[in-house]
């Protein structure tokens, strides 16, 4: 489930950028009037895309990887009973041990 999310959300905000794009594209550089019809489309078109994708990064992309992080913390926190039973800043553990709570995951 949540590799189709992340699946989506990349979809969505691909579609916000290159809403951006399209957004820039309209209104363009070369307007011959200044705020012109033309222009206003294109920022109006380009602040959706950069709007969407403000959201999506904002409200999807980080408790995603805030929640990732927090169980690969947690896991690796409790896969060894040294850093379990004991809140010693001088525990040294394997790095080859990191490692397999890591490739576990």
């Amino acid at each position: 489930m949540r590799d189709m999310l992340c699946v989506a959300l990349g979809l969505a905000l691909l579609a916000f950028t290159l809403l951006m794009l399209i957004g820039a594209l309209v209104k363009g550089g070369d307007s011959p009037v200044m705020g012109s019809r033309r222009e206003r489309m294109g920022l109006v078109i380009y602040d959706v895309g950069a709007f969407g994708t403000v959201l999506g990064n904002c409200f999807v992309s980080c408790p995603i990887m805030t929640v990732t992080v927090e169980t690969l913390f947690y896991e690796i926190r409790f896969s060894f009973p040294l850093m379990s039973a004991s809140n010693d800043a001088d525990v040294q553990l394997p790095a080859s041990d990191v490692l397999q709570v890591l490739n576990r995951s």
